[in-house]
C-alpha cells in the first residue's frame, strides 16, 4: 500500500511552529476587513476560545484562523520553510520509468478511458512508481533536474530534466478531457450509470464503508489516516446538515419510477448533454463536471473524482494522484490539476461552511433545484412538483436518499427540507474515498503542517500554479545567445507571443520546458535562453526542453515566424532529438 503521513505525528515540529507564532502574528495586516476576524495586541484572535492566545496553538492553526490577514509573501515564506524542513536524504536504487510511447498512443487513439485497462502515461508511471514508499517523493532533485529517471522504449533520448516534466505534464494530462472532448466522457459514465440503474443492478454503496473496505484490502497502515480524517471531518459536519432524524446514510439506485421527478430529468439533462460531443480523452478517474456536460454555470474546464471508482487498485491510483499534486508543491513543478473549489477545500481541510454555493461550482442544475426546495421549505416558493427522494449525482445516474426514495414523493414543507439536507449531504459527500486517498497521497509528499497553513484556494496555486502565462515576466527572465536583447528576432518573438491566446502560449512553454506553467515570483530555476539558429524563413525553431532553451532564426516577419512556430507547437510537443 502507498504509504501517507498523520497530522497528529508532528508534536516536535508543531510545538516549534507555535514557538514561532508569535512573531508571525505581527505579519498581519491589521484588522480583518470582510473576514470577521480581528487580532489583538496580545495577540489573542476574536472568535477563539476565551484566553486562548494564538502562541499557544500550531503555526498551521494560526494561519488558517488569520486567512486573508497574513501578507502572501509570509505565507508563502512559511509554507516553503516548512517543506524545507522535510527533505529526506537521497537514496539508492534512484527511482525510474519506462514510458512506451506505442502503448500510450494505441489507448489515446483507441479511446480506452477505462482506467483498468488503459496503458496510458499515468497509469504507466503509476504502476512503476507506486511501488515506492512516499518518502521517495520527499527527496531532493538530482544534477539533472529530476526525481526519478524517464526514457522512452526504442527511442533515443537525453533527459537532462526535460522528458522528466514532459512525462510529468502528459501523466497528469492523462487524467483530465481536454476541452471540447469533455462531455464524451461523461456522457459514457452517465450511460453506464443509467443502464445500471434501470436494470436493477446500480447501488451507491456507504463512502464510509467502501473507504474502510479499501483499506483493509489495500493492507493500510497507520499511515492511511491522515486523509481520512479531514473527511472523516468533513461527514461529520454533513451529517449536522440534515438534523437527527435523517434516515439511511447510503441506499440502492433509484427504481424506474422515479424517471418523472425534476431530479430524473437533471440526470437525463446531464447524459444528453454529454451524448453531444464526440469521442473524449483521458482515463476515468475523473470526470467532467455536470456543468461541463450540461454546457451551464461555472467550472465548465473542471473535473471530478469518478465516485465509482472504489476498488483497492483505483483508491492506490487515487492515492498516486495525491503523490503527483505534492510533487507539484513541493518541486515547484506547477502541473495542471482541473479540479473545482470542492475538491481544494477538501484536501486542504478547508471545509468548514461548505454550502449550495460549492455543489454550484460543479452542478448548477441541482444546486438550483435544492434551493428552490429550501425555498418552498421556507414559504418563499412553491412546491417543486414530482420531487422524489432521490438524486442525479455527478456522473449523471440516480440515487435514492432514502430506502425506496425513488417512489417516495416530496410534499410537505418538512419533506421539502428534509430533501435538500439529504440531497446536498449525498452531493457534496460522494466522493469520500476518493478524496480521502488523494489527501493520504498528498501528505506523505509534502507535510501536514504546511498544507494547514493554506486555505483551499492558496493550496491550489501552490500545486498548479498560475495557469497565465505572463509574457512580461517571461521576458524579464530571458537572455540571449547570438541575439541582443533588443534585436529584431526577440522583439518579433514576444510580439508574436502577447498577440497568442493563453493555451497556445502555455503551449509555447511546454515546448520549451516541458511544462505548461511559468514559475511563480522571483524563483526561476533558470532563465529562459533564446540562441540563434542560422536558418533562414523555411527553418523551424528548435527546443531544448531540459534547459528552457529556444533556438530561432532570424525570421524576415511577424507573419512567417508565428507560421513557423505553431508547427513547431502542433507537429514538435511530443517528439525529442536533444531533450
Amino acid at each position: 500500500a502507498l504509504g501517507g503521513a498523520d497530522d497528529d505525528d508532528e508534536t516536535e515540529a508543531d510545538a516549534a511552529d507555535a514557538a514561532g507564532a508569535e512573531a508571525t502574528a505581527g505579519s498581519v495586516q491589521g484588522p480583518g476587513r470582510g473576514h470577521g476576524r480581528t487580532v489583538s495586541a496580545t495577540g489573542s484572535e476574536a472568535g477563539s476560545q476565551p484566553g486562548e492566545s494564538v502562541s499557544a496553538l500550531p503555526l498551521g492553526v494560526v494561519m488558517r484562523r488569520l486567512g486573508g490577514l497574513v501578507l502572501p509573501e509570509t505565507k508563502s515564506r512559511l509554507v516553503e520553510e516548512a517543506i524545507d524542513a522535510s527533505w529526506e536524504r537521497n537514496r539508492l536504487p534512484t527511482m525510474s520509468v519506462v514510458i512506451d510511447n506505442a502503448l500510450a498512443f494505441q489507448s489515446v487513439d483507441a479511446g480506452v478511458t477505462d482506467s483498468a485497462i488503459s496503458t496510458c502515461v499515468f497509469v504507466q508511471a503509476f504502476e512503476q512508481l507506486s511501488r515506492w514508499p512516499a518518502s521517495r517523493f520527499r527527496e531532493r532533485l538530482d544534477s539533472r533536474e529530476r526525481l526519478f529517471v524517464v526514457s522512452y522504449r526504442g527511442e533515443d533520448g537525453v533527459d537532462w530534466g526535460g522528458l522528466y516534466r514532459e512525462a510529468l505534464t502528459r501523466a497528469v494530462e492523462d487524467l483530465f478531457p481536454p476541452a471540447g472532448a469533455a462531455s464524451a466522457v461523461g456522457a459514457a459514465m452517465a450511460s453506464k450509470a443509467a443502464d445500471a440503474a434501470a436494470t436493477g443492478h446500480g447501488s451507491a454503496a456507504s463512502g464510509s464503508a467502501a473507504a474502510a473496505a479499501a483499506a483493509a484490502s489495500d493492507g493500510r497502515t497507520a499511515d492511511g489516516s491522515a486523509g481520512a480524517s479531514v473527511v472523516g471531518g468533513l461527514r461529520s459536519w454533513l451529517a449536522s446538515l440534515a438534523g437527527k432524524d435523517l434516515g439511511a446514510t447510503s441506499a440502492p439506485a433509484s427504481s424506474a419510477g422515479a424517471t418523472g421527478s425534476p431530479a430524473a430529468s437533471a440526470s437525463a439533462a446531464h447524459s444528453a448533454a454529454g451524448a453531444k460531443a464526440g469521442t473524449g480523452l483521458g482515463i476515468d478517474l475523473f470526470l467532467p463536471t455536470p456543468n461541463a456536460r450540461s454546457g451551464a454555470g461555472p467550472g465548465q474546464e473542471k473535473c471530478l473524482p469518478n465516485p465509482r471508482l472504489t476498488g483497492p487498485r483505483q483508491l492506490r491510483m487515487f492515492e498516486f494522484v495525491g503523490r503527483l499534486m505534492g510533487l507539484s508543491m513541493r518541486q515547484r513543478i506547477f502541473l495542471p490539476f482541473e479540479l473545482p473549489p470542492l475538491v481544494w477545500k477538501v484536501l486542504a481541510g478547508d471545509t468548514a461552511g461548505m454550502s449550495v454555493r460549492d455543489l454550484a461550482e460543479c452542478d448548477v442544475a441541482t444546486a438550483s433545484l435544492i434551493e428552490r426546495a429550501l425555498a418552498a421549505a421556507d414559504g418563499r416558493g412553491a412546491r417543486v412538483p414530482g420531487l422524489c427522494f432521490s438524486v442525479a449525482t455527478s456522473d449523471g445516474s440516480l440515487v435514492d436518499l432514502l430506502p425506496g426514495g425513488g417512489a417516495a414523493k416530496v410534499e410537505s414543507r418538512a419533506d421539502h427540507r428534509r430533501w435538500a439536507a439529504l440531497a446536498l449531504r449525498r452531493r457534496l459527500g460522494e466522493f469520500e474515498p476518493q478524496l480521502a486517498a488523494m489527501r493520504t497521497g498528498l501528505l506523505g509528499v509534502v507535510p501536514p503542517r504546511a498544507i494547514r497553513m493554506c486555505s483551499w484556494s492558496e493550496l491550489e496555486v501552490f500545486v498548479c500554479g498560475d495557469a497565465r502565462v505572463d509574457v512580461d515576466a517571461l521576458a524579464e527572465h530571458t537572455v540571449c545567445e547570438g541575439y541582443g536583447p533588443n534585436d529584431r528576432p526577440l522583439r518579433l518573438l514576444f510580439r508574436c507571443l502577447r498577440g497568442m491566446s493563453q493555451q497556445d502560449r502555455s503551449r509555447f512553454i511546454r515546448f520549451v520546458w516541458g511544462r505548461s506553467r511559468l514559475p511563480r515570483g522571483s524563483r526561476w530555476p533558470r532563465p529562459f535562453k533564446v540562441s540563434r539558429h542560422f536558418g533562414g524563413d523555411h527553418s523551424l525553431p528548435v527546443a531544448h526542453s531540459c534547459f528552457f532553451q529556444l533556438e530561432l532564426p532570424p525570421y524576415s516577419s511577424e507573419a512567417v515566424l508565428r507560421r513557423r512556430l505553431m508547427t513547431a507547437l502542433d507537429y514538435g510537443m511530443d517528439s525529442f532529438l536533444l531533450a
